[in-house]
């Protein structure tokens, strides 16, 4: 189904840096956009946000100037819950907190008209979250990724009361949007959020274990893994307030299952003010004079004067091609997979176990080498 725009007036509410980016989604598209923040001064800060990012669209020459004015011209900061009364589709977009969230959707309900459309952007479960309302099936959610226009996938969220052509609808605009929805059904952390806690809680044990620092971890994960940011800078983009929140929301709805456990390490962060990218610190300090914290490297060395390889048909195509391209004498023998040093030392792949207990097993001295998705194309290996 097509929406025509410019005659279905959305409602943001809140204008954090979620937010900011519905808005200027949304404005993009065509619709007129009324943002609403209980502050007025973080309402008037997100449209000048709104419009740094557009000019450096046009910078790019992503639009065009003209573009950018009307994309502005479609966003109106509004003071009260009444000027929202037009909107036909309300996403919320304020503090993760369920009772706040209940009550502004229960304020809203008896403003709008009965056919409009309330929108939830957070990982809370929708039907807790309807619970409060008359019009339970109105309610939907639109769960957006972090920067909102930049990432192309939002979950449209249906909890048991929603009806199907509301969802439908969401769906729809998503698509219009330049969007890729994908519906779920309402469950702790939906689909991506719920996989990404190991991504964000395995990350935060390494680094209090002191297995290796923020900057590294993060480089790893990019250049080994693929992944367009790491753990850590991911986190602070998002917010470590917004994280840490979601991760402890997760937990309790699945019981306090110790695999979605909150990390001391990120509260402790969260309590001293230190949020990420929007406080100027985080894992890392932000700002213009601050040089960003680099990965810290090994140490130049000596090559050895040879390998043996022993089984290279049990090795990566991409370890044994990177192996070829330099100059070191090698020598294939029949084996399970291990790269033999010089020295006697043998190199595996990683099999989950750590070296110590491996080198305890194999009664050798063991260097495990990280997992990697390419090892001849990525510019890092990572050794233990």
């Amino acid at each position: 189904m097509q929406i025509e725009a410019n005659n279905y007036t959305i409602a943001v509410l809140g204008s954090g840096t979620m937010g900011q980016g519905i808005a200027q989604i949304a404005g993009t598209a065509g619709h007129p956009v009324l943002l609403y923040d209980v502050s007025q001064e973080q309402t008037q800060s997100a449209i000048e946000n709104i419009a740094v990012r557009l000019k450096r669209s046009v910078n790019k020459e992503k639009i065009t100037d003209k573009k950018r004015t009307q994309i502005l011209a479609n966003i109106k900061p509004v003071q009260t819950f009444e000027e929202l009364a037009k909107a036909k589709l309300v996403i919320e977009a304020i503090i993760e907190d369920l009772l706040i969230k209940q009550d502004v959707f229960f304020q809203l309900e008896s403003l709008l008209v009965e056919d409009a459309i309330l929108d939830n952007t957070s990982s809370i479960d929708l039907n807790e979250m309807g619970s409060v309302l008359k019009r339970p099936e109105r309610l939907v959610g639109m769960h957006f990724f972090n920067p909102a226009p930049v990432m192309e996938l939002v979950e449209v969220v249906q909890s048991t009361e929603t009806d199907s052509e509301v969802a439908d609808i969401v769906f729809s605009l998503a698509e219009q949007w330049g969007k890729s929805p994908v519906h779920v059904c309402s469950s702790p952390g939906f689909i991506v959020n719920r996989a990404a806690r190991p991504f964000y809680s395995e990350a935060l044990a390494i680094l209090k274990e002191g297995g290796t620092d923020a900057a590294t971890c993060d480089a790893i994960m990019r250049e080994c893994g693929g992944f367009r940011m790491g753990p850590f800078e991911l986190m602070d983009l998002i917010g470590l307030d917004v994280n840490y929140a979601v991760t402890c929301q997760i937990w309790e709805s699945y019981q306090r299952h110790p695999r979605f456990a909150p990390s001391v390490l990120q509260k402790e962060l969260v309590d001293s003010g230190r949020l990420g990218r929007k406080s100027g610190q985080g894992f890392f300090e932000y700002g213009v004079d601050v040089e960003m914290q680099v990965p810290k490297n090994a140490p130049e060395s000596p090559a050895p004067i040879s390998l043996i390889i022993e089984g290279p048909e049990k090795l990566p195509h991409s370890l044994l091609k990177l192996i070829e391209r330099g100059s070191l004498k090698t020598k294939n023998i029949s084996g399970n997979g291990v790269i033999r040093l010089p020295a006697g030392a043998a190199v595996m792949i990683s099999n989950g176990k750590s070296s110590t207990e491996r080198s305890f097993d194999l009664g050798e001295n063991v260097i495990s080498l990280d997992l990697c998705l390419d090892y001849f194309q990525s510019p890092r290996i990572a050794l233990a």
